[in-house]
């Protein structure tokens, strides 16, 4: 039992399934608890300074709905004497987020895993790992654990940037060569074989060498920098890393974690599309474990430094601060789909070049799946998802947009906008109309394709006639949580959409007048109307 004279408890375990954050370690930061057999972690357990976690069995932390997500948070001292599982599927991780001493004196590398399930055995997954893993060792959690056969039973493929450098080709995959040892830090694709669904997959380390950090201790990643001195590629196509994290827990990937004031970028399976983290703009995103991301660098000799101040317990939640930073000038222009959106960034300051720096400037990468629409600029021919130019009383941007399947789309900007420009114009040069994105949306329709001069973005410091004029009879507008339409027919059809083009409204007008609630609906909305008149408005609703 426990002693407040000695201060130590002794836990005979044959399995700990209960809350462990109700040993309270923090009211006895000298206290040492002992674990004698395994022990899974299915809710949070605090190590606090002074304090000691010894365990004799191994330690496994979960990830599931149905077990909890098991966290470590280790600022005293943990010794692991027998094993550590960490175990990873599509929503959570098992965490152990440390920033103190961890011991593992006499533990088998073999003995630290990552379990991952795998729920679709259809496609590919970015993964990395915390530590160095053998192919040979991989293996199937069920069935007696037996050894998955590359090629067979599992696929994988890392980026070949030195190939991208050379042919400027941006879908530079490769399969993993057969028995290689997976390295630390390293990004890859894995698959299963289609019949392999939902499956726990064992991935042993075979080097836990500085795997955990201490509070003096930060890890790094040397940034490769591959280049073609010949006239095909050009520097949009150097300097490429496909890369992961090197921490058991989450990370705050900003450029004061990172040192790193380049770009990052990470594939968003809610949105079907690429995220870029703007460090050097102050953007700072919370990535979870065992994942892969995209790092585009511009000089060799580069590292990310992974600071033990990143790791953190959060959940993964993009945090984009620089849409909060006045010294920037941040117009954002959204293409919605049917069902996905992409996004494109233009940022004005008095320090930026007027010409293409890979500094400032993050190219496209463009998503897998077709059904996310693609909207980008143009400058120097290159393809960018965030373009930072200097401020200029006046200036039109190339933009290019790719579809992947018929529909209807929009064209719309941040609702909040109150910067630099007082006219931001979109010009569709196909149609030869022009629409006031501080006021409007432009839609339009589209089969599947490709083009970099469909639309030319035009700003100006001073108001232009376009941004003054109204619709001759249509009026919209809300007030106390209403939405008000007048002058149209009866027939006509009202929808209300949210910026990310979910439909939220659906009504036929049975007057001239059209009014309905929006109690539920809050922030920036687009209306439509379609009959006797044809109108698309922004609104907002607070």
């Amino acid at each position: 039992m426990y002693s407040p004279t000695s201060c130590i408890t002794t836990l005979k375990l044959m399995y700990m399934k209960q809350k462990i954050t109700t040993f309270l370690l923090f009211l006895f930061p000298s206290c040492l608890l002992t674990a004698q057999s395994s022990m899974m972690v299915n809710e949070q357990m605090s190590i606090n300074n002074g304090g000691s976690l010894t365990s004799q069995g191994t330690i496994t932390l979960n990830a599931s709905a149905s077990q909890g997500k098991g966290i470590i948070v280790n600022k005293g001292t943990l010794n692991i004497t027998k094993g550590l599982i960490l175990r990873s599927d599509d929503d959570n991780d098992g965490l152990l987020a440390n920033t103190a001493i961890v011991n593992t004196t006499g533990v088998s590398s073999s003995d630290v895993q990552l379990r991952k399930t795998f729920a679709d055995g259809t496609k590919y997954y970015y993964v990395s790992f915390p530590f160095s893993v053998k192919m040979s060792d991989i293996k199937s959690a069920a069935d007696g654990n037996p050894s998955l056969i590359y090629d067979h039973d599992y696929y994988m493929m890392e980026y070949d940037a030195a190939s991208r450098a050379q042919s400027g080709i941006a879908d530079s995959w490769k399969d993993v060569v057969a028995g290689s040892t997976l390295v630390a830090g390293k990004g890859y694709l894995f698959a299963l074989d289609e019949g392999m669904v939902n499956r726990e997959v064992i991935f042993p380390a075979s080097d836990i060498t500085n795997l955990f950090s201490t509070v003096t201790t930060n890890k790094t990643i040397n940034l490769s920098y591959d280049t073609y001195t010949g006239s095909y590629t050009t520097s949009k196509s150097w300097g490429w890393n496909f890369v992961g994290g090197l921490t058991t827990s989450n990370y705050t990937m900003s450029q004061s974690n990172l040192g790193y004031s380049g770009f990052l970028y990470y594939y968003n399976k809610t949105t079907r599309d690429y995220e870029e983290i703007a460090t050097s703009l102050g953007q700072s995103t919370t990535m979870p474990p065992y994942i892969s991301f995209f790092t585009h660098e511009v000089q060799a000799g580069k590292t990310l430094g992974y600071s033990v101040t990143g790791v953190t317990t959060n959940a993964q939640n993009s945090n984009l601060r620089s849409e909060e930073q006045q010294e920037f000038d941040i117009i954002s222009l959204w293409i919605n789909g049917k069902e996905y959106n992409d996004r494109l960034r233009i940022v004005t300051g008095d320090s930026y070049p007027e010409n293409l720096d890979y500094h400032k400037d993050a190219p496209k990468l463009f998503s897998p799946d077709k059904e996310t629409p693609q909207l980008w600029s143009m400058l120097e021919g290159d393809e960018l998802c965030i373009n930072m130019l200097p401020k200029k009383e006046y200036r039109s941007i190339t933009l290019g947009v790719k579809t992947g399947e018929a529909g209807e789309y929009t064209i719309s900007m941040n609702p909040d906008y109150s910067g630099y420009y007082q006219s931001v114009v979109l010009l569709d040069k196909e149609t030869n109309l022009r629409t006031s994105l501080l006021t409007n949306v432009y839609s339009f329709s589209a089969g599947e394709f490709n083009t970099t001069d469909r639309f030319l973005l035009e700003l100006s410091r001073m108001p232009t006639s376009i941004d003054k004029a109204e619709t001759e009879n249509v009026i919209i507008y809300t007030s106390h949580h209403q939405l008000f339409v007048k002058n149209i027919s009866a027939g006509d059809q009202i929808k209300v959409y949210d910026v990310a083009g979910r439909l939220l409204i659906s009504a036929v007008s049975t007057d001239s007048d059209f009014v309905t609630s929006l109690n539920n609906q809050e922030g920036a909305l687009i209306v439509k109307v379609n009959g006797s008149v044809n109108n698309v408005v922004k609104v907002t609703n607070y």
